[in-house]
This record gives structure tokens, C-alpha cells and sequence, in this order.
């Protein structure tokens, strides 16, 4: 008589994994098992002997977590919510910041600490159900951002922010019923997919390029993505996104903080860009690299960086910038595009007057910072949100793109370099002389203390959005307010002078006017050769129409 078949347990390691790691009893495990994972899979119960082999099969011995260092914690906390990152890539990146753990000790600290990948029972998922909702209850009084959302950016956002383990499906059932407008305008948005596009790695290619759809309300935007991951490498939200200084100023203290450089950058011809293009050649001159690869032919060429502005640099049509432009169009749909109708509702009726000082400065002074919270909590969930396999599209590499960003699993082509060595000593030659020109600030600090005082005189509270109403025009009345009093304050004369901050203008003689008062230097004259036929040939397989221009 055959004896009854054996089954397989492997599906639901995760789950005894994680509730073995908890502390769980062989009981307990067994418990969850025939109670509720395995009925939800359509398998029959086991015996407390079968656990018992399949534990010792799989090497699972009851292991204590060692008292783990707050510090420690902290960052395995950060990887787990923040990140979303596996085991895996969780250690990874310890171990890039000195921190050797075993898989098994990880996973100790992780369970033992309340960071369970699964939650199967009833009371685990009403409880983290539930915490979900309380957060978006809190959330929505300060922004509305969240209406913007699709079921993987709601998901990633509620868990980086409220750390919490909500099941994706559930939560996104509770959106649906809560904001069903929302849920059918996202269903009826024309979205479109771009030509393949592939790239050997991270940092091999930035992409870098202006937003201007709130140009008119005061707020102009750059970027700059990692071809391959993904990543959002900075973002920029301010006065002056289409000025040469400025974007040159972003792309300095971005490498000059990662002490590294991309080793291709690709943007339009616009008006900001010859400065910062620049700096990337003159690193790539310095450090003058090469490249040896296979051609479709088998035929082993070399590529030489430095020398020629084209070796490191492409200049193409904005719309041919495939991957900012790409993350663009999400940024409106899940973060801008309700400022943008906000902006014409204001202009529309008069309320908001591009040019003048009293609009821009209420604005700034109430819209400023949530506008650029709202795009830095967009960027942040962009970066640790899953990029799920695509099988109709398999050129598209899947993952989170912090976690790809910093992957050891392909080469990393960014050309890293040292405080102390001839470009780190350059690249500090190039940006401390912009120390000075300044492109945070929205207003002079006295102007932005008087309208804060203003604020608190009225009662301003930013935690306060109520109703649908206020979603959509939030902190009208208070606007209004602010601009009334800004008009009768200019109008008096009366100190202190409330004014914008300057906007840094000037291109390529500006900044070497700069230079020369801080470090004399000869003016290079940069040719414009195209890239090697043989490296088009390679580079066309990683993105169709690489070298447009």
C-alpha cells in the first residue's frame, strides 16, 4: 500500500522561517500552518513530526537574537521600511558600512524585532490594516498628496512612512473605497510605453533635464536619473532650475558628496546646461579613462574618455531623453498635477498674478514648503518602490532602484575619485567659488522671518486641511490673508524689505568671470567630435537611438 504522498514545504519557508526566528513553538508554527497557511493553499494538514524534519532539513535551530546595538537596529530598521530591501541587500550594505551579520543572526533581529516579511494571521493583518489607516487619517490633514498615488506608490509610501506592514492588496482595497474619483481618473490616463532602452549598469548614464510646469507659479524643477536603476540621483525644486550657475552648483556638490562622477551624461541643448556639461568633461579629461569591449562582430575595441567633450557627454532632443522624461510624466500624475489646476485656478480668477511680489511671496511663503515635501516624499517612495518584471518588455531590469542603484551583481561604471587627488582638488576649484550664489532659498531670510510672523499671527496651522475642499484649495482664505497684508506692508515702505532672493543669471562668462576672481584659469576651447562608430555600435544595443542629436 503506497504510503501518503509527501509534502512539500518549501513554498511557505518564509512563514515558519519567520515565525521560527520570532520564537515561535514547533506548536505555534505547526498551529499557523494547518490553521490558516496551508487551508489558504488548498493543502492538508501535517503532524508535529513532519515539522519537526522539514526544520531539521533546513538547518533551523532555535537561535536567540544577540543583544543588538541601538545603532544597529536602527539601520537594519532603516534597510527593512525605508529600503524595502531583502536580506540579502540589507547585508550588502552593512557590510559596506563595516558591519560583517550572519543571514541567520539578521533574520533573528528582524523577527525578534517585530520585521516580519508575511503576516498571516487574522489579528496581524486587522492591526497593521488599521495602523495604515490611522497614518493616511493623519497624513491627509497635511497634505493630499496621497489622492495622486497608484496601488504600488500608496503602498511603498505608507510603508516607508508609517512603517508599517500593510498588505498591499488590502490597503489598495481601502483606497478604492475612499477616494473612488481618484481611482477611475488613474484608470482612464493615456499611459504610454517608450522604445527598449538598455544600459550595462549603474552610472554608466545620468540623465539630466528641467520640469517647467510651475515655471508660472514661481517653481522651476531639474533632475537627474541613473539609466539603469532608475534612481532619482538628486532633484531640485526652486527658483532657478533654467539657469546655468545653478544647475552647474547642483551637479557639482552632487558629485563632490558621492565623490563620484557618471561616466556618460545626457541632456538637451538648453541654456542651462553648457556649464555643468563642462565640469563633467573636464573631470573626464583628468581622469582619462578606457574602455575595452566586444563588438556584434566579436571584434575587441577600445573606448578612450577624455579629450573631447563627446567622449562623456551627449547632447540630444529633450523627448529623445527617454528616462527623465519617462519619470517626468509620473511626477505629474503622482505629485504635481494638482498643483499645476491649483496654479490656474489662482490665475484664472485673479488671485495670483505671475510677477507680482505679493502673490509670490504669499506663495512661497505657504506652498513653498509643501510643495517641495510633497516632491521630496514622491522621490523618496520613487526610490524604494518594486520595478515588477515586465514580460511583455524583458529589456526592463526589475527591482527597487536604490537597492539596483548600489547592486554588486553588475558593474558599476561610475569613475570615483578622492578629496586629494587632482579632481577632487579641480572639482573644489569649480564649486567653491559658487559658495556665494545662492539657489535654495525661495526668499531673504528677513522676508521669510516676517512672513512667518504673519502667519502665526492669523492663526496659520499647516497640519490643518480638513475637508475635500481643502485638499483641493489648500489654505485658500490663509493665502489670501498673507497676500493682503504683504501688499498693505510693501505699499507702507516700512522695514523690513520683502524681497525674493536674486536669481543667479549669466552662462559661461558669468561663471568665468567667477572663477577667474577666485582662481585664474585658462579658457579651453571643448571640440565637438561624435562618438566612436565602433562604441555607437555598443552603446545603440543598451538604447535605441543613443547618439540622436
Amino acid at each position: 500500500m503506497a504510503g501518503r504522498p509527501r509534502i512539500d514545504l518549501s513554498p511557505f519557508r518564509v512563514d515558519i522561517e519567520e515565525h521560527h526566528f520570532s520564537g515561535a513553538t514547533a506548536q505555534s508554527i505547526l498551529d499557523l500552518l494547518n490553521d490558516v497557511v496551508l487551508p489558504q493553499s488548498g493543502h492538508d494538514p501535517i503532524s508535529e513530526s513532519t515539522l519537526k524534519r522539514v526544520l531539521k532539513e533546513w538547518g533551523l535551530k532555535k537561535l536567540q537574537a544577540p543583544e543588538t546595538p541601538p545603532e544597529l537596529l536602527s539601520r537594519i530598521r532603516w534597510f527593512f521600511f525605508h529600503c524595502g530591501y531583502s536580506d540579502d541587500s540589507i547585508i550588502r550594505d552593512l557590510k559596506k558600512e563595516g558591519r560583517d551579520i550572519n543571514p541567520w543572526t539578521l533574520k533573528a533581529i528582524r523577527c525578534q524585532n517585530g520585521m516580519k516579511r508575511r503576516l498571516r494571521t487574522r489579528e496581524e493583518r486587522e492591526r497593521a490594516l488599521q495602523e495604515a489607516q490611522d497614518f493616511l487619517d493623519q497624513d491627509l490633514r497635511r497634505t493630499a498628496a496621497v489622492k495622486g498615488f497608484g496601488k504600488g506608490y500608496l503602498y511603498n509610501y505608507v510603508r516607508l512612512k508609517a512603517l508599517s506592514q500593510v498588505s498591499r492588496t488590502a490597503l489598495w482595497n481601502h483606497y478604492r473605497e475612499r477616494f473612488p474619483q481618484q481611482v477611475q481618473e488613474r484608470r482612464i490616463g493615456n499611459w504610454q510605453h517608450q522604445t527598449n532602452f538598455h544600459v550595462p549598469g549603474p552610472n554608466f548614464l545620468w540623465s539630466l533635464d528641467g520640469y517647467e510646469k510651475l515655471k508660472k507659479f514661481g517653481f522651476q524643477i531639474y533632475g537627474c536619473i541613473d539609466a539603469y536603476s532608475r534612481m532619482i540621483i538628486w532633484h531640485y525644486v526652486g527658483r532657478s532650475a533654467t539657469t546655468a550657475l545653478s544647475t552647474l552648483k547642483q551637479f557639482l556638490r552632487t558629485t563632490s558628496q558621492a565623490r563620484i562622477r557618471p561616466f556618460l551624461t545626457r541632456c538637451d541643448r538648453g541654456r542651462e546646461t553648457p556649464l555643468w556639461a563642462t565640469a563633467q568633461f573636464t573631470l573626464a579629461d583628468l581622469a582619462q579613462t578606457e574602455v575595452s569591449f566586444e563588438t556584434a562582430d566579436g571584434q575587441t575595441r577600445t573606448y578612450r574618455q577624455g579629450g573631447r567633450l563627446s567622449s562623456c557627454h551627449i547632447f540630444g532632443t529633450s523627448t529623445a531623453n527617454i528616462k527623465i522624461e519617462m519619470w517626468w510624466r509620473l511626477l505629474r500624475r503622482g505629485a504635481s498635477d494638482r498643483w499645476i489646476a491649483y496654479y490656474h485656478e489662482l490665475s484664472d480668477s485673479g488671485y495670483f498674478s505671475e510677477g507680482n511680489l505679493a502673490d509670490q511671496i504669499a506663495v512661497y511663503a505657504i506652498y513653498g514648503p509643501m510643495i517641495r515635501n510633497e516632491f521630496a516624499d514622491f522621490v523618496d517612495v520613487w526610490n524604494r518602490h518594486k520595478i515588477r518584471t515586465q514580460p511583455n518588455r524583458p529589456h526592463v531590469v526589475s527591482g527597487i532602484p536604490h537597492d539596483l542603484y548600489n547592486t554588486d551583481q553588475v558593474s558599476n561604471w561610475a569613475i570615483p575619485f578622492e578629496d586629494d587627488d587632482p579632481c577632487g582638488r579641480v572639482l573644489r576649484t569649480m564649486l567653491e567659488p559658487l559658495q556665494d550664489v545662492e539657489i535654495d532659498e525661495l526668499m531673504t531670510s528677513d522676508t521669510t522671518a516676517w512672513c512667518e510672523d504673519q502667519l502665526q499671527a492669523i492663526g496659520f496651522n499647516p497640519a490643518s486641511l480638513e475637508s475635500e475642499d481643502d485638499h483641493q484649495r489648500p489654505f485658500f482664505q490663509e493665502y489670501l490673508k498673507l497676500r493682503d497684508l504683504t501688499r498693505a506692508h510693501i505699499d507702507s515702505g516700512e522695514d523690513p524689505q520683502l524681497v525674493l532672493t536674486s536669481i543667479p543669471l549669466g552662462g559661461v562668462r558669468a561663471y568665468l568671470q567667477i572663477l577667474q576672481e577666485n582662481h585664474p584659469l585658462n579658457e579651453n576651447q571643448l571640440p565637438g567630435e561624435q562618438l566612436p562608430p565602433d562604441l555607437v555600435q555598443q552603446i545603440q544595443q543598451y538604447e535605441e537611438g543613443f547618439t540622436s542629436s
